[in-house]
């Protein structure tokens, strides 16, 4: 994904699309409601999902384990793999968005992470949400925590960068997704739950369309 060029707005933003994978029965229900289907890391087809190796500090792991809640899209639809994966064998649906986002936004932990912020509906303000673009890396590296324990500060930053790379880092194998991702916060109004499962209902007013599966 390229960087979004800047246009004559009071907010730089350019719009881009984006696909969402999933079997045709729950087609109907996302029409009806607007509601997709969250994602929770832990039931993730990747059982290395979420994990980063910090050494040092045992105040990280229940922070850690407060599993976050993500929105996975995908800049492409033309992959059989991503069909054979996600949109049951085939036979299933990708909805389409059309997302309009700001310019890359610095994050403040890290630099090298990619975060585009989800214009509002006015486009006036920056939405409820930020879409992530995911890493993909070799190895998960271990991570020393040591001579910032003594300042909290530093420490702070330290594990929030971890956390939300540990949200947004996936295995190479894992490349051809081109995968962006919505961290979802478990406070926000946009959580839906239904029957006992958790949905998203904030990219509603930016679906565009259905692809229908060769099966």
């Amino acid at each position: 994904m390229s960087e979004p060029q800047q246009e004559q707005k009071s907010i730089e933003y350019k719009t881009f699309r984006f696909f969402y994978y999933m079997k045709r029965e729950h087609l109907e229900y996302f029409l009806q409601t607007g509601n997709v289907k969250v994602t929770q890391l832990s039931r993730s087809n990747d059982p290395l999902e979420f994990l980063f190796n910090i050494k040092g500090d045992d105040a990280f792991y229940s922070w850690y384990h407060n599993e976050p809640l993500v929105l996975c899209l995908s800049t492409r639809v033309t992959s059989p793999s991503l069909w054979g994966h996600y949109a049951d064998s085939h036979k299933g649906v990708c909805l389409v968005f059309d997302i309009p986002l700001e310019s890359s936004v610095s994050d403040s932990y890290d630099k090298t992470i990619r975060k585009y912020g989800i214009i509002a509906s006015n486009a006036n303000d920056i939405g409820k949400s930020y879409l992530y673009q995911v890493k993909y890396v070799e190895d998960r590296h271990v991570i020393q925590l040591t001579d910032i324990n003594n300042e909290p500060e530093k420490r702070l930053n330290f594990l929030c960068k971890q956390y939300i790379n540990a949200i947004i880092t996936k295995s190479k194998d894992w490349e051809f997704e081109n995968e962006f991702r919505v961290y979802i916060s478990d406070h926000s109004s946009d959580l839906v739950c239904d029957n006992r499962l958790l949905f998203y209902s904030g990219l509603k007013e930016y679906f565009s369309g259905v692809v229908i599966g060769l099966n």
